[in-house]
């Protein structure tokens, strides 16, 4: 059964992140040392621009009732501002902090809860 994901960016950072990774997107060849050869195949095929479109959290059990094809909302200031579909999900600090470590400006990355 296809559910519902909500992705708060409330907070501005929050929303800056929206907007840089899954509104502009990301270079798939800039990931792909982190990705195996399915995930790849995966990203490259539902891609038009070459682009991964991608959400993390450090929330523990944010994650835990989502699943493939499920709908993700996102929300910002009182309104839902995208809509898209999970198309993979994946457990992978490395990429964590190579996408939300070294690509953003808010400085909010945090190593006790990446």
């Amino acid at each position: 059964m296809t559910g519902i994901v909500i992705l708060p960016a409330g907070r501005d950072d929050a929303f800056e992140d929206y907007k840089q990774f899954i509104r502009d997107g990301h270079p798939i060849e800039d990931i792909e040392s982190y990705l195996n050869d399915e995930d790849l195949e995966l990203f490259r095929t539902t891609s038009d621009d070459d682009l991964v479109h991608v959400w993390g959290t450090s929330v523990d059990g944010t994650w835990r009732n989502v699943e493939r094809n499920d709908i993700a909302l996102v929300y910002h200031d009182g309104a839902f501002v995208a809509r898209g579909q999970v198309l993979q999900l994946r457990h992978d600090p490395d990429l964590a902090e190579y996408l939300w470590r070294e690509n953003v400006e808010h400085g909010r990355w945090n190593e006790e809860s990446p």
